[in-house]
């Protein structure tokens, strides 16, 4: 059935069954699948025009698809979406949300949603602090957590004007991701999607400061920590109202689109005490709660790990996890409709890997061009037990929708071009 922008009674699937507690789920199918384990059935919101999300609606637990605007140009829309699919239920829903733009939407918009949902996540300005890396910075520096050294905007156009010397390389970041994928300078560099640019001279960093002030895209400059993606490690929780972890397992990442700053395309979980340790006391000391992601880097030099930044959100790795043997979602789906939540165990498996296959190709060409990956290594490393980004055998249906429609508009085009 086809969609119509902001109508919230249209479906793909069935309605939800009457009085039937369910999720509600702002985009993500790597996170669906998790509730899909549990057997727990959602309704999905996605934005118009997103081709990568809508296809959840075809998900077997799916009770119900919902196309709604785009969050970053009509939050209000969404809002009002929202409200309406709250107000339908017979239950309070548990709600979840993938995106920065959909965590900046449902904490600007708390009061409100909460009348309607049940979800947990810290003050709002903690929420804020979170979305954007200058303050991140300032929070880090004010709470003593273990960052790279950073210098804000203002401290970099200072350093250049007095010429003060800088040691390289450096990662240069923008405060926010939210609108930085569309930006001209990401759409100069072909599209790719790089999370940093990292500078190797002062040059370079003069020329970049210049465009991201002339585009008055605010920005960050850090000491960039040595070392490849797999020093880049990842801790996952969700902490109830007493910022104790309902569960918890480490991320690594084997490689990333761009190689060191861009998307994951192949995952793994690991087992590394001293990163748990550090990350619960400083997630007690700043009484944290709801869903959330550290980000560390392990120097290569030294072996430190520091913080480069926490998601307070759920996200793509939660797959992983779940089938794992650490289902986060499904844990705070227990933990926020009142029963019991399922015991988390301290051991999980690491042998399974997360693949986005067509992105891992490229990434496999970025590093065979650095000297970094030949070809066989690259098909060794994909042995083993894995899931993926998409397909799924035991929920096929989005997969199967999403080819069929790229097949569709491929031979449109050629027909329509003939």
């Amino acid at each position: 059935m086809e969609q119509t922008k902001g109508s919230v009674g249209e479906s793909t699937v069935s309605t939800t069954a009457v009085g039937q507690q369910v999720a509600v789920v702002i985009g993500g199918l790597t996170l669906v699948r998790c509730l899909g384990q549990a057997g727990i059935p959602f309704i999905a919101v996605t934005a118009t025009g997103d081709s990568r999300d809508r296809f959840i609606q075809h998900s077997r637990r799916c009770r119900q698809g919902v196309v709604t605007a785009d969050p970053k140009t009509n939050p209000q829309q969404v809002l009002a979406d929202l409200i309406e699919i709250g107000k339908r239920q017979k239950t309070r829903s548990p709600l979840y949300y993938g995106k920065d733009q959909d965590q900046r939407l449902v904490s600007e918009n708390r009061e409100e949603l909460s009348k309607y949902y049940d979800f947990l996540m810290p003050d709002a300005e903690t929420m804020d602090i979170c979305l954007d890396k200058t303050k991140f910075t300032e929070y880090c520096r004010t709470n003593g957590m273990p960052m790279p050294e950073t210098y804000s905007e203002q401290e970099t156009v200072e350093r250049l004007r007095n010429k003060t010397p800088w040691t390289f390389p450096l990662a240069l970041k923008p405060s926010s991701h939210v609108t930085w994928f569309e930006s001209p300078i990401i759409k100069a560099l072909k599209g790719v999607q790089y999370k940093a640019l990292i500078l190797h001279n002062v040059e370079e960093l003069e020329k970049l400061v210049g465009a991201m002030q002339l585009e008055r895209i605010p920005f960050l400059v850090q000491h960039y920590i040595a070392g490849g993606d797999d020093r880049i490690f990842s801790f996952h929780t969700f902490l109830d109202r007493e910022s104790n972890p309902l569960g918890y397992f480490v991320g690594r990442k084997i490689r990333t689109f761009p190689p060191t700053t861009g998307e994951s395309t192949y995952l793994q979980l690991a087992e590394n005490e001293e990163l748990v340790e550090l990350a619960l006391r400083l997630l007690k000391r700043i009484r944290f709660v709801g869903p959330l992601k550290m980000d560390f880097k392990q120097d290569a030099n030294d072996g430190k790990f520091y913080l480069l930044e926490i998601n307070a959100r759920y996200n793509l790795w939660h797959y992983l996890g779940a089938v794992s043997g650490i289902n986060l979602p499904a844990a705070a789906f227990a933990y926020l409709s009142g029963q019991p939540v399922p015991a988390m165990p301290r051991k999980y498996r690491t042998d399974i890997k997360w693949l986005h296959f067509r992105y891992d190709v490229r990434a496999f060409l970025a590093y065979r061009r650095k000297g970094e990956l030949s070809f066989i290594r690259w098909i060794g490393s994909l042995m083993g037990p894995k899931v993926y980004a998409k397909f799924a055998w035991n929920d096929p249906m989005p997969s199967v929708v999403a080819v069929s429609g790229f097949v569709g508009n491929r031979v449109k085009r050629l027909f329509g071009s003939a």
